[in-house]
């Protein structure tokens, strides 16, 4: 008699950085309701997976939930599963912090619910070969991947509704795969179309299975209205039908399955994720091309393995933010490995970095993903946080150390205190990270305006360079900050992006020096000029001394402009506002909408949120520019404008002879209010 045996069940995750009123959204009208529907059919066995973080938020507000899962094990209805318990892309994080994060979700859930799991769920289903190690060593005996994935390998179509084995230096996991046409459909296919899909692919000779593995916070919360009632019927609805088919579908958790399952073969995986988040990482141009290419390669499968779009870890050169924060993960990752001799202080650094690991920050799909603020704001501020539980308060002090922190090839800069955090880089001089310490804060946390195929092109505006602190311009005379805010204007030097040379590194006194030797464009045609930048740090403040020497033998007329992009909650009145001091001592509200003065020495610019004020001045008056970064995302179907940072450019003009020079110093500091 024909049959196949049906793995169904949902994935259940929440980013770090949600508040309470999210989390109580999602419990009330997506995990408890879809729990309680499988409860009410005892003889429905379903597959669970939920993040570490969500399950602390689940039993710390919710004790009740924690009771009927367990409940439902014991009786052998619900199996869960394991995985990263902060919700990491595993192959982007250490290997110590894989099987850390994998045994601590483990241990969780072998401590609350008295069975250690078999299984492990893949975020966003990133694979990279080397996993089938990591997973084997981690105790894990099978995962799901994708059905992309298995036509990846150049599986047939009728190949798909087995269980294979894969490999990594001698250590295997048994991989199930994930039907996307199914899941796809639901809820918006009757579930009679999708059983009868099921069965079309029962087999009496061969043991077949289709997962059906369902984003559960999805499942229900979606919509307006009656929205998430309608997709719980949906759920009933499916689960009757399969308890009046059970001769040929057999519903089934997967350890049960893979204990009496021989795996059909070993096969490998290549290097990716599922389609769409792939697609995501194609050039915004290509797009359309590509969507043609998966059309046509629709009506021929064998095609599929040659359309893998791009690499998860394309994100971190797509997205510069992206790899700075990765980057920044790498280095406190060292820090924390670096503690001998008191476990609770390495344990507590640690958990912090992996709470920075959760994956949503770092990436863009369907969600804001990088382009939300707040959750690059908590990424950075678990790993500010990690970084100061490493400093022993008897061995830490002020430093400037440097190494090669982004891992391009060349050395950055890092300025270290126990107030601030200063890291600057060689390509345009600048500062690139900024924290003030005590707050857990990155100031320049920002965000760059990048091309996306869906922006409207009122908004495809791109920025060329990234939007951080101290980047040198040079301006033409007639330029406006209309022109430079909608990027229309024309850079008269080479200094944004170039590279400067390390001149002198002064490690007692904590300064820094640096210097290029590049040109300005007058009358178009380049003319040599020298741009020196002296950096001094102290406690939570920083000095920046300018020399700008004129290189060739004739008179220059010099417009030079300072950008700083400094990031706050928002630019709302009620998180951020501002001062601008000029000459004659008067302070004046500063407009961040559009800012544009003269005679101004200094800004003062108040951090309501995080009770900061921050001082942004200068030895010589200088005329403002200020407005704020704001990107064009599409998160979750709504496509909105989203405050990154402020931006704020101190100008000056002048005139320099033939090897004439000219000074000026900038100063930024921060303190709590």
């Amino acid at each position: 008699m024909k049959s196949i045996y049906l793995v169904f069940g949902t994935y259940n995750q929440l980013p770090v950085g949600n508040g309470d009123k999210l989390c109580e959204r999602s419990y009330q009208e997506a995990l408890k309701p879809f729990l309680s529907a499988v409860n009410r059919y005892p003889n429905f066995p379903v597959v669970l997976y939920y993040s570490g973080m969500l399950l602390e938020w689940i039993e710390k507000n919710h004790p009740e939930f924690i009771m009927l899962v367990s409940e439902m094990v014991k009786r052998r209805q619900v199996e869960l599963m394991t995985g990263g318990y902060y919700e990491p892309v595993l192959p982007l994080i250490p290997n110590t912090d894989k099987l850390g994060q994998i045994e601590k979700l483990t241990t969780f859930l072998r401590t609350r619910f008295g069975r250690r799991p078999r299984g492990s769920w893949l975020t966003e289903h990133v694979w990279e070969p080397s996993l089938a190690y990591t997973l084997s060593t981690s105790g894990i005996e099978y995962t799901f991947l994708t059905d992309e994935h298995f036509q990846y390998t150049g599986l047939e179509d009728e190949e798909l509704y087995y269980p294979y084995l894969t490999e990594d230096q001698g250590k295997t996991v048994i991989v199930l795969p994930i039907s996307e046409q199914l899941r796809n459909q639901v809820p918006n296919t009757p579930p009679e179309e999708v059983l009868a899909e099921i069965m079309s692919h029962a087999d009496s000779s061969e043991t077949r299975v289709i997962s059906l593995i369902l984003d559960g916070r999805g499942l229900c919360l979606s919509g307006e209205g009656n929205t998430a009632v309608f997709q719980l019927e949906w759920v009933e609805r499916f689960f009757q039908i399969i308890e009046e088919r059970r001769d040929i579908v057999v519903p089934i958790i997967p350890g049960k399955f893979v204990r009496e399952t021989v795996p059909r073969r070993k096969i490998y995986f290549p290097t990716t994720s599922y389609a769409e988040m792939m697609s995501w990482l194609l050039p915004s141009e290509d797009r359309g091309s590509v969507s043609k290419i998966a059309r046509r390669a629709a009506a021929d499968p064998g095609l599929k393995s040659y359309l893998k779009g791009g690499l998860f870890r394309h994100f971190l050169t797509r997205y510069p933010e992206s790899n700075l924060m990765y980057s920044k993960m790498m280095y406190v990752h060292l820090l924390v490995n670096q503690i001998r001799g008191d476990k609770y202080r390495k344990k507590t650094a640690r958990e912090e970095l992996w709470r920075g690991q959760c994956n949503f920050a770092y990436w863009h799909g369907r969600s804001g993903g990088i382009y939300l603020r707040c959750l690059r704001k908590t990424i950075y501020g678990a790993f500010i946080e990690s970084e100061k539980v490493t400093r022993s308060s008897e061995a830490f002090s002020s430093s400037i150390v440097s190494f090669d922190f982004d891992m391009d090839g060349s050395k950055e800069y890092l300025y270290q205190s126990e107030d601030l955090n200063a890291y600057v880089h060689t390509q345009g001089g600048m500062i690139f990270e900024l924290d003030y310490v005590p707050v857990n804060w990155n100031y320049c946390d920002t965000m760059s305006r990048r091309p996306e195929f869906y922006h409207r092109k009122e908004d495809r505006i791109y920025d060329w360079y990234l939007r951080k602190a101290f980047i040198d311009h040079l301006f033409s005379e007639s330029e406006t900050l209309d022109g430079f805010r909608d990027l229309s204007y024309k850079e008269q030097g080479d200094f944004v992006a170039g590279v400067y040379e390390v001149e002198k590194t002064d490690r007692e006194h904590f300064e820094l020096v640096l210097e290029r030797r590049g040109s300005l464009r007058l009358k178009g045609r380049p003319v040599g000029l020298k741009i020196s930048k002296r950096y001094r740090f102290r406690g939570a403040s920083l000095k920046v001394t300018y020399t700008v020497t004129n290189l060739s033998e004739e008179t220059v007329p010099v417009r030079f402009g300072n950008e700083v992009n400094l990031s706050f909650v928002s630019d709302d009145p009620s998180d951020f506002c501002g001062y601008a001091t000029s000459e004659s001592g008067k302070e004046q509200a500063l407009d961040s909408r559009n800012g544009e003065r003269t005679d101004t020495v200094s800004l003062r610019l108040q951090d309501l949120a995080n009770d900061v004020e921050i001082e942004l001045a200068a030895e010589r008056a200088f005329a403002l520019w200020s407005f704020p970064i704001e990107t064009a995302s599409n998160s979750h179907g709504a496509y909105e404008k989203t405050y990154q940072s402020s931006c704020f450019v101190p100008l000056w003009g002048f005139q320099l002879e033939p090897g004439e020079s000219w000074k000026n110093t900038v100063s930024l500091s921060f303190k709590r209010t």
